[in-house]
């Protein structure tokens, strides 16, 4: 695992850092750490939050002093990761884009002088990295966005974007899972729930799988959105050797 620095965030948090972009690699370091410290079940950790490039570690001042502290944080960062099957979990999903669905398909395709269907066409064809969670429950920030189809945010956010909203807006995509106010542009949407309370797990996508775009039609949105509703959906999931 590479090197990190550790920074103080008050006196009950400690970010802990490993590196200064967004890239694979890093994010990977990230995750293997946050794994790795979650294991050892430590009874003075509160949170573990990653990020892109950090994880933000909040702790129980009244449990552990700052050296020991740091002195745990920085064995566990400095120890090779535990080894397992080195492959990726995709995790595909269905999009409708375009029409009452994707409201601003056409503006990315006049931005980017391209047509609708390139648009569609480039934006599945890359397999996005689910870098982190965060915004809202189940929004998931996804990197691997192509440079073609980077468009500016809205001037003014939308009060509100609907669950499975798929959008883009700078240089990154992402999926709505619930119903909230938003700035990127909607060119789709898809009829999976990425968040449901209800379940045992309730967070469809989750940090380190890759999330593939399907496009479909109408009437497979609804058949699709029909069986989410009573439950009986599975989405497709496959797995490919590990690239980073």
């Amino acid at each position: 695992m590479a090197a990190a620095t550790y920074l103080p965030a008050g006196d009950m948090a400690v970010v802990v850092q490993f590196g200064e972009t967004v890239d694979p690699v890093i994010n990977k370091n990230v995750r293997q750490f946050c794994s790795a410290l979650a294991a050892l079940k430590l009874g003075w950790i509160i949170e573990i939050i990653p990020t892109y490039r950090s994880a933000l570690i909040y702790y129980d001042c009244m449990k552990v002093q700052w050296p020991e502290m740091l002195k745990t944080l920085e064995g566990v960062a400095s120890s090779p990761p535990s080894t397992g099957p080195e492959r990726n979990k995709v995790l595909v999903i269905p999009v409708q884009y375009g029409d009452d669905k994707g409201p601003d398909l056409s503006f990315v395709a006049q931005h980017s002088g391209l047509t609708e269907a390139e648009v569609i066409k480039i934006h599945t064809a890359p397999k996005y990295l689910v870098y982190m969670m965060g915004f809202s429950p189940g929004y998931a920030y996804m990197g691997g966005l192509d440079p073609r189809l980077f468009v500016p945010r809205l001037g003014t956010p939308r009060m509100s974007t609907p669950g499975g909203a798929v959008v883009m807006g700078g240089t990154q995509t992402g999926i709505h899972p619930t119903e909230t106010p938003g700035g990127m542009r909607i060119i789709g949407r898809t009829p999976l729930r990425l968040f449901d309370p209800s379940k045992e797990q309730p967070f469809l996508v989750e940090a380190g799988i890759m999330v593939e775009f399907k496009p479909i039609d109408k009437d497979e949105f609804d058949r699709i959105d029909k069986a989410a509703v009573e439950g009986t959906f599975e989405p497709e999931v496959y797995y490919e050797p590990e690239r980073v």
